[in-house]
């Protein structure tokens, strides 16, 4: 609706309640409690969140100094880095490109098959830097899962397996804690941009001070991020 909006807003989940926080300064209409409401049912859609709106708008000293045309300044401070390889198609390392497809394709099981598992999930890959990088080059694929309680969990290892057929028995660590009953926003406290690292290049690469959620272009270190990569 207002293409010259200025946004920093950050979301925090904790058991069933949504916490949107931050400086948004827009012409735009927006029911920003509404908006919450509608992710988080498609995300949780037996939950019902209550959500807290703390939204300011900018400060006008910041909003003064802001680029309103390509001649004016940026809105933040920020350390940008831009990383890019050849070893996969996202030109990402392929031990992280890995790891997000492992998430992506569990993603789209629990959206599929609803009931099962749960939404949260974590991988961890091992991959030997000193071979070419590939299928041959992994050693170890983690992978834990959320599930409902009505399943045990011979039953959700089986199920994960059938999911990456790709993988040995010898290269896939499914659940090796056990039981995972508990997971999300009820478990653990979430906040945007908590984890930089994993957001960025994880380990393979520096990241720059902030994160890149919730902010418009002319904070430097999402736009400026984003065009050293292009660069790279």
């Amino acid at each position: 609706e207002d293409k010259k909006s200025h946004v920093a807003c950050e979301c925090l989940l904790k058991g069933s309640t949504c916490i949107l926080a931050g400086e948004i300064t827009t012409k735009a209409k927006i029911d920003y409690a509404k908006v919450a409401k509608k992710v988080l049912k498609e995300l949780e859609p037996w939950k019902n969140y209550k959500v807290k709106v703390l939204i300011s708008e900018q400060s006008p000293e910041i909003d003064n100094a802001v680029a309103q045309d390509e001649n004016q300044g940026a809105g933040d401070q920020g350390m940008m880095y831009g990383y890019a390889t050849n070893e996969t198609e996202s030109l990402l390392p392929y031990g992280f490109d890995l790891a997000n497809r492992i998430i992506e394709r569990l993603e789209e099981f629990t959206i599929k098959s609803p009931g099962i598992l749960k939404g949260d999930a974590k991988t961890q890959v091992t991959v030997d830097l000193d071979e070419k990088p590939g299928p041959e080059s992994v050693k170890l694929v983690l992978i834990s899962v959320c599930h409902s309680p009505e399943y045990d969990i011979e039953s959700v290892k089986w199920m994960v397996r059938q999911l990456f057929p790709e993988f040995t028995e010898e290269q896939l660590l499914i659940n090796p804690s056990g039981s995972w009953t508990i997971g999300g926003p009820d478990a653990d406290c979430g906040l945007t941009g908590r984890k930089i690292v994993v957001d960025a290049y994880q380990s393979f690469a520096n990241v720059g001070g902030g994160c890149m959620n919730g902010k418009d272009p002319t904070k430097v270190d999402f736009s400026a991020a984003h065009k050293a990569r292009e660069i790279a």
